[in-house]
């Protein structure tokens, strides 16, 4: 089945290459379900090595269909699997209302943390859930900060498909080849492309000035940020999501070798 209830006999499949297949495989694990995760070549390999401490199963997918994204080879790996048996659910986080649903609760928690008093929020893309689903949070209050929406330069979900295809990324956890199946216009008002190298800047950025290491995802947030920090009102208050921490990513964000050699320079 596509999506559907799940019981202790269910076989859980999803197609993910971050924090959703390592959360899956953590669930999974507590409540003995077997999982499979369909991945693809640019998956960060600690990711492939947690889900798989974890104990489920990765099906890497290494070849598309002429006209086909690695994305949509994925999604027809985990429908053919979730085809060929009955006992099957995949989670969908494409297209499951429950995604945006679930972060409500994040817009809830900004909102205790801030008394309300917020101007703005950047917010990385991918699925959109987040961003859907903290603007469906501020619906249910007379808050209007206004929602960045941080995309990735080579992405689909803002951009013609042709277009974003001309550039190639290498920092997975934002960004996509595919429009979302949740997002409107309204969700959003503003976005903000950032470049893969951006990420990178971002990133030991808020290492440097934060002590935090975060990933590749929240270093573009960062620089979205910082590219309109100057231009923004004297006392705003403004919320960064910094949703992927940055030990999945020492050998490529923290690695100044693969820096120099895998991203072009601006």
């Amino acid at each position: 089945m596509a999506t559907g209830n799940v019981s202790m006999r269910s076989k859980i499949v999803e197609s993910s290459s971050g924090n959703l297949a390592i959360g899956l495989a953590q669930a999974c694990r507590i409540f003995g379900l077997p999982l499979t995760v369909v991945v693809d070549t640019r998956t960060n390999s600690d990711v492939v090595r947690l889900v798989r401490l974890y104990g489920a199963d990765i099906e890497v997918v290494t070849e598309t269909r002429a006209g086909e994204t690695l994305l949509d080879a994925r999604l027809r790996r985990v429908q053919e699997l979730s085809e060929s048996d009955p006992d099957t659910v995949w989670i969908n986080q494409y297209e499951n209302p429950a995604n945006p649903t679930a972060h409500h609760a994040t817009m809830n928690e900004v909102i205790e943390q801030t008394g309300g008093e917020f101007d703005r929020m950047y917010v990385a893309t991918s699925t959109c859930g987040t961003l859907v689903g903290c603007r469906e949070a501020l619906k249910m209050t007379n808050l209007s900060p206004t929602l960045v929406a941080v995309d990735a330069a080579g992405s689909a979900i803002f951009q013609p498909k042709g277009d974003a295809s001309q550039i190639e990324r290498h920092i997975p956890g934002h960004g996509s080849s595919r429009k979302s199946s949740f997002l409107e216009e309204k969700d959003f008002d503003k976005v903000s492309l950032v470049s893969d190298r951006e990420c990178v800047e971002g990133c030991r950025h808020l290492l440097s000035k934060e002590g935090i290491l975060a990933g590749g995802s929240s270093g573009g947030v960062v620089s979205a940020f910082r590219r309109e920090e100057d231009s923004l009102p004297f006392g705003s208050t403004v919320v960064l999501i910094l949703c992927d921490r940055g030990e999945r990513y020492l050998d490529t964000v923290y690695n100044d070798e693969w820096v120099e050699e895998t991203l072009p320079k601006a």
